[in-house]
This record gives C-alpha cells, sequence and structure tokens, in this order.
C-alpha cells in the first residue's frame, strides 16, 4: 500500500464524524438562532442516523454498479455540498444539508474498509484499519471540543462552525480524484469479453438465516445508538446543568478520548480469546452503568462519561481460520 493511498484514507476518516460530532455542542446555540423549538431540535439531532438506516442499504449495490472508488469520491463531493448547503442562512437547509451530508457519511462509513481490505496486503490490514478509526476518533473529538469557541470567535457564529470541516472534505475530494484511474466496476469488462477476475469471487451467502448475524446485528445498533444519543445530548443537559457551552463541547471531546484509550487496551483484553460474548456482556454492563451515573449524578459527568464510553467498544470478528462450528 503506497503512503499516497494510506493519506487518502486517512482524509476519508477525518470527514465520517467532524460534520456530526459538533452539533451537539451547538444545538441549543442554533436552537436560539434558527427559533428552532426543541422538538425540532431533537429531528435534527435524529436525522442522522434515520438517513444512515435509509441509505446504507443501497451502498453496495451502488458499489457493485459504479466501482468502490468512483462511488467514495462521489460520496465525497455530496458530503462537501451538504456541508455547504447546512450552513446557509435557512431553516429549510439546515434540514436539508444535514440530510445530504448524512447520506455521504453512510456510503463513507461502508466503503473505505473494503478499500482496505482490497488494497493493503494481509498483514497490514489490521494496522492500517487501526490508523483509520483513530484518525477518525481523533477528528471527532477535536470537532466536538472545538465548535463552541469557533462560534464565538469567527464570523457566522454557529453557522461557520458547523462548516469549517469542509476543508478537509474537499482535501479527500481531491486525494480520491486520481484514485478512480483503474477502478472498474463489478459490471466492467475488458476488450476480450472475458470478465474482470474480480467477477469471478464468489458472492458471501446472504446472512438473513443467521442467528449470529442478528445478535451481533442487534449489538452494534444498540452501541451506535448509545453513541449518537451520548454525542447529541450530552452537551444539551450539562448546559442546563449550569455547564458552558465551551465547557460541555470539551466533556464531548473527553469521552471520546476516553474511546481511543479503550480501543487501544482492547486487544489486549481480548488476545487468545476465541468467545467474546462475555467481552461484549461485560461492555455492555459498563455502558448501562456510565448512562445511570450520567441519569442519577450529572455532577458525576466524569466517571459517567468513563463508563459509558469505555464500555462502548466493537466485538472483534470471528476469526476467519476458526472452524465453522465456533463461528456460528
Amino acid at each position: 500500500m503506497s503512503v499516497g493511498l494510506a493519506f487518502a484514507v486517512c482524509l476519508v476518516a477525518a470527514n465520517l464524524r467532524t460534520s456530526l460530532t459538533g452539533v451537539g455542542t451547538l444545538l441549543p446555540t442554533i436552537e436560539r438562532g434558527s427559533g428552532l423549538a426543541s422538538s425540532w431540535g431533537g429531528l435534527l439531532g435524529t436525522l442522522p442516523l434515520l438517513t444512515f438506516a435509509a441509505t446504507s442499504p443501497l451502498v453496495a449495490r451502488a458499489s457493485h454498479r459504479f466501482g468502490t472508488a468512483r462511488l467514495l469520491w462521489a460520496a465525497l463531493g455530496t458530503l462537501t455540498v451538504g456541508t455547504v448547503v447546512r450552513s446557509l442562512p435557512s431553516v429549510l437547509c439546515l434540514f436539508t444539508g444535514t440530510v445530504i451530508l448524512s447520506a455521504a457519511i453512510a456510503f463513507g462509513n461502508v466503503l473505505p474498509p473494503a478499500l482496505i481490505r482490497r488494497s493493503v496486503p494481509a498483514h497490514r490490514v489490521q494496522g492500517i484499519s487501526a490508523l483509520y478509526v483513530t484518525v477518525m476518533g481523533v477528528t471527532a473529538a477535536v470537532s466536538s471540543g472545538t465548535s463552541a469557541p469557533l462560534s464565538h470567535t469567527l464570523p457566522g457564529s454557529w453557522r461557520t462552525a458547523l462548516a469549517w470541516g469542509v476543508a478537509f472534505t474537499v482535501a479527500a475530494f481531491l486525494a480520491w480524484l486520481p484514485r478512480m484511474r483503474g477502478d472498474r466496476s463489478h459490471s466492467d469488462k475488458p476488450r476480450s469479453g472475458k470478465p474482470h477476475p474480480s467477477t469471478s469471487v464468489a458472492r458471501s451467502p446472504a446472512p438473513w438465516r443467521s442467528r449470529l448475524a442478528w445478535q451481533v446485528s442487534m449489538f452494534m445498533g444498540l452501541q451506535s445508538l448509545a453513541f449518537y444519543t451520548a454525542v447529541a445530548w450530552l452537551p444539551s443537559i450539562l448546559i442546563h446543568r449550569g455547564s458552558t457551552s465551551t465547557t460541555a463541547g470539551w466533556m464531548l471531546f473527553y469521552y471520546q478520548l476516553v474511546s481511543l484509550t479503550a480501543t487501544s487496551l482492547l486487544p489486549l483484553l481480548t488476545r487468545g480469546r476465541h468467545d467474546q460474548r462475555w467481552t461484549a456482556a461485560g461492555a455492555s454492563a459498563a455502558v448501562a452503568g456510565g448512562f445511570a451515573v450520567l441519569a442519577s449524578a450529572p455532577a458525576l459527568s466524569v466517571p459517567g462519561v468513563h463508563l459509558a464510553r469505555a464500555g462502548r467498544r466493537r466485538v472483534p470478528r470471528p476469526r476467519a481460520d476458526l472452524p465453522e462450528r465456533t463461528r456460528r
């Protein structure tokens, strides 16, 4: 894998959370500045999740037809447009831009891991994937912490603070432009009429009848719900309890910083273990405990954040070399 491709992947990672994690910190200011009721503010925080659910099932078919790199490049362009539209002085643009950029992020969430597996030697996939996740987490945390200070110092207030990440989006868009050369869709065929080698790869069976697939999907969905709920509402809760918007933003930054630490420690806790059920159960208990502390004792927000975020860890995927009966 070239350094240029690794840099391009990191630029994509830098764009997958920054436009979302800053909204929660600015939500009270957005509601005051645009005259939105709290119910509409809640809808603004929910729209990305609804858009993810509606858009994500389309990614595989679109990638099959247009090619992964081409589709990722188009998603970055769409993300640029959505970010700009969201920052225009109109409530309609605020919601429309949120839907546009959320749809683009839904594609961006799915495509880079597939590109990494396809383009990186097997012995380096884990390292590149860790770099990808780290960049995504760091930029998301920085966006949470800096949104409020930027809204206080930049002209345009919260609208400008929501748009600052477009600089990373344009950089990623330009970085992926040359990557489209040679990118083939699944339907592309060379002039000889023979199918491209990639088309001969057997398709994986549909997971609809797999109990494990449904269990993992439910687990991942619920832990994502916990994350996005905290991103959307933790700053508002802290502000309601008397914190400034800047303090609340940095608390959300800290919330995500704990996640990066937990991500680094997780491989040490799961090394040599094929059964991850107890790890998942322990993580779920920690998340529940953290939210219970935040709900019952807001003054203890720091320990609550520790529990809620440290426990929200993804379950490692079953190893490909394990027997089939073990992975079911």
